[in-house]
């Protein structure tokens, strides 16, 4: 007897299975354990280590790269970035996708830093904890052998094209450092042209221009810092007037400084693989 001939023949017992099944499947879909982004291993590992009041360059010698070469040493790791900031180490890895258990690979990534013997006395011991997301997100590295205000650009751009994605609630970035003018004065040129210090920072001022009281340092430099939006070059912020001059003409900044254009003091300090790069991220809604 086939199936089709079964149905027609008993239909009170196959509806009754059919009643059966919606019953039994709305009762246990009822007490199941539902999550719409549920929590998942991700094959991704982070080593955080605070060094308080260290910089980010000191940081980025003394505790993320022994680091990095520790958790470089397990065979199971694929790839390690790291970020480096004023006070604080953070290094995360990814594991090879064959690696099943992650508890095990991540106590032998714990194993390694541990070994580590030449950390700053005053440093946090370092913390190795399991990456697990509950949402999606994506993160991607820009690195390569090119002036860093290239690099600067490209992560810009790219961040810029993730924000636009449908579906992309945000975007962040580390180590990429602002841009800054240096203006760094000549005691001799000023003091040739009989101009105070402060004459150079109020002309600057009036321009608009973000910059601090001057400081000296050294025996053979007086050095300002700052100059972030208004001036677009180096010319001219050079071509600044600081005050009329006695033979005629303009005393300007580039008569008694050289100008520069440059980067302020970083933050954070990236890298990806051993080389210095800029890590990017995003995250869905």
């Amino acid at each position: 007897m086939s199936i089709p001939e079964f149905a027609v023949r008993q239909p009170v017992l196959v509806n009754l299975v059919a009643i059966s099944t919606v019953v039994i499947g709305a009762l246990v879909m009822s007490v199941m354990h539902r999550e719409s982004l549920p929590t998942m291993p991700t094959g991704w590992g982070t080593v955080t280590t605070v060094y308080a009041g260290a910089s980010p360059e000191e940081i980025e010698q003394l505790v993320t790269i022994p680091v990095e070469t520790a958790v470089g040493d397990v065979d199971k790791v694929d790839e390690i970035w790291s970020s480096s900031k004023e006070g604080v180490s953070y290094v995360t890895f990814k594991f090879d996708a064959d690696v099943e258990d992650m508890t095990s690979a991540i106590m032998e990534v714990s194993n390694e830093v541990n070994r580590i013997d030449d950390l700053p006395f005053d440093a946090e011991r370092p913390i190795v904890r399991e990456v697990k997301v509950d949402f999606p997100t994506i993160a991607v590295s820009v690195r390569g052998e090119v002036p860093e205000v290239v690099l600067r650009q490209v992560g810009k751009d790219l961040a810029d094209r993730i924000e636009r994605i449908s579906g992309v609630s945000g975007t962040w970035r580390n180590g990429i450092r602002d841009r800054e003018f240096r203006v760094d004065v000549d005691p001799d040129r000023l003091a040739a042209y009989q101009l105070p210090l402060t004459a150079v920072t109020e002309s600057l001022r009036l321009r608009a221009v973000n910059v601090p009281a001057g400081t000296t340092k050294g025996e053979g430099d007086a050095r300002l810092v700052r100059g972030m939006t208004r001036v677009e070059d180096v010319e001219e912020l050079g071509d600044v007037v600081i005050r009329p001059s006695a033979r005629g003409g303009s005393v300007r900044v580039r008569d008694v400084a050289e100008v520069y254009d440059t980067f302020a003091p970083g933050k954070y300090s990236g890298r990806v693989n051993g080389e210095r790069a800029s890590p990017q991220g995003g995250a869905s809604r």
